[in-house]
């Protein structure tokens, strides 16, 4: 049986060896890129060989009311951990083969799964929408995701932050709007939080020296985001700032955080 289900997986597509996945691969440019159907569908069930869903809807392909996705030898099945009745953005690949037995692989492993929350279906559909629309069109799809940036929803906000990023279109003036947004508390997702930081630092933007300082001592924030706001604020030469937040991080229970500040504020030779 375990022989059958290997040699239908791979007849449909789905590798049995892990996906080598770029940075940024799991936002949403990179996924749109590898899949050719993109779904909302929630899950009923699951056994060791497929996951089963209901499908709310099809982006860009008509696709049946039910599916299965190929598990057992998928890409990173063991880091799917996914919730029956739960609400999912998958994206897929899509063969003839897949589509006459109704089983269907992940473009891109355990990556090509977001969870969602349903009353988000219409802003998910825009962004996803826009990134096809656009694509080839850097201009018109930067203008896009700096819009989208405003619906303060995590997954899509962490992937137009990333994406403009990894295509080159987070310039000084970019970024400084993504500040901007960050300083007014626009910005949610963590991950989002760290890439702005990261052009903070290379464009020495010394005015979001009193963001970095908060994000810092922020009791709620990311470690990540913590640990880059003190890089930024060395780079930067914002001796002053790390003299206020040094003595609060060289206590924290964040072993990672310790380290990067005893580095700043060791004496250099």
């Amino acid at each position: 049986m375990k022989t059958l289900i290997f040699f239908t997986l791979l007849l449909l597509g789905i590798p049995a060896m892990a996906v080598d996945v770029p940075e940024g691969g799991d936002a949403i440019y990179h996924q749109v890129r590898n899949a050719n159907a993109v779904v909302f569908a929630t899950l009923t069930s699951s056994d060791k060989s497929f996951l089963y869903f209901n499908l709310l809807k099809g982006l860009n392909r008509k696709m049946p009311a039910t599916f299965k996705i190929g598990r057992a030898l998928a890409p990173g099945h063991d880091q799917l951990v996914l919730k029956n009745t739960a609400t999912y953005l998958l994206f897929l690949k899509v063969n003839r083969l897949s589509e006459r037995l109704g089983i269907y692989s992940l473009a891109m492993g355990e990556y090509s799964v977001s969870p969602m929350n349903r009353k988000f279906m219409n802003d998910y559909e825009s962004v996803i929408s826009d990134y096809m629309k656009f694509r080839g069109n850097n201009a018109a799809l930067a203008k896009s995701l700096m819009l989208h940036v405003d619906k303060r929803i995590p997954y899509l906000q962490y992937s137009a932050v990333k994406d403009m990023a990894m295509r080159g279109m987070l310039d000084e003036t970019a970024s400084t709007e993504l500040a901007e947004k960050m300083r007014n508390g626009i910005i949610v997702d963590p991950r989002a939080k760290l890439e702005i930081v990261r052009k903070i630092s290379k464009f020495k933007m010394t005015t979001y020296t009193p963001i970095l300082e908060q994000l810092i001592v922020d009791n709620s924030e990311n470690v990540s985001v913590k640990s880059a706001s003190l890089t930024a604020l060395d780079h930067m030469g914002q001796v002053e700032a790390l003299r206020r937040v040094a003595p609060a991080m060289l206590e924290h229970r964040s072993g990672r955080l310790r380290r990067v500040t005893i580095d700043i504020v060791k004496p250099r030779n």
